[in-house]
């Protein structure tokens, strides 16, 4: 009798703490990437275009999928800047898309509504670009923390983003990557 309520009583204790560690486990970045505050980030060298980016990064991590990296106040554009040192002349692409029809400059994130850039942050599109060239559709942020337009053809490197507390399915990252598509093919 008491031998099976202490094995039962060790069998809930080593599965509270399995549950645990798988609790604790979700909620760091994997080995490759890296972590800051609530996010896991992923860079890579390989210089893509724009789309090739967004799409690689979809395919990545988190609940919902990656998306590019997405700066929405001045704390996250110092870290980036501060990550960039070194790189030269080269660059990260930004998750910023402009929508030819409206002109808008809009934050693409997997899963989730796209949210308008802040007029606050304009400050760091670079001196001497042409905001009214609209075949420039996305952005890219170099080493001098400065945002610069480029077109389709455009190759950077790429920069990855996931939230460790999404909870959009997959399912629905999907629809809304298959609606980006459609948009973008419609260009």
């Amino acid at each position: 009798g008491s031998f099976q309520i202490t094995t039962s009583g060790i069998m809930k204790t080593v599965v509270l703490l399995l549950f645990a560690a798988i609790g604790s486990a979700q909620e760091l970045c994997p080995p490759t990437w890296d972590q800051w505050n609530d996010s896991c980030y992923y860079y890579s060298i390989d210089e893509v275009q724009w789309i090739n980016a967004l799409v690689g990064c979809g395919n990545m991590g988190g609940k919902g999928g990656a998306s590019l990296v997405t700066i929405f106040n001045d704390d996250k554009h110092d870290q980036i800047q501060s990550d960039l040192r070194g790189a030269g002349d080269n660059g990260v692409w930004l998750a910023l898309y402009r929508d030819p029809d409206v002109g808008k400059w809009n934050w693409l994130q997997a899963g989730k509504p796209q949210v308008p850039l802040d007029s606050s942050l304009e400050k760091y599109i670079a001196p001497g670009q042409d905001m009214n060239d609209m075949t420039k559709k996305n952005m890219y942020m170099k080493a001098d923390g400065l945002w610069y337009l480029d077109d389709w053809e455009g190759k950077h490197w790429t920069l990855c983003q996931y939230d460790l507390v999404a909870t959009v399915s997959r399912a629905n990252r999907k629809s809304s990557m298959a609606q980006l598509h459609r948009s973008l093919r419609a260009d």
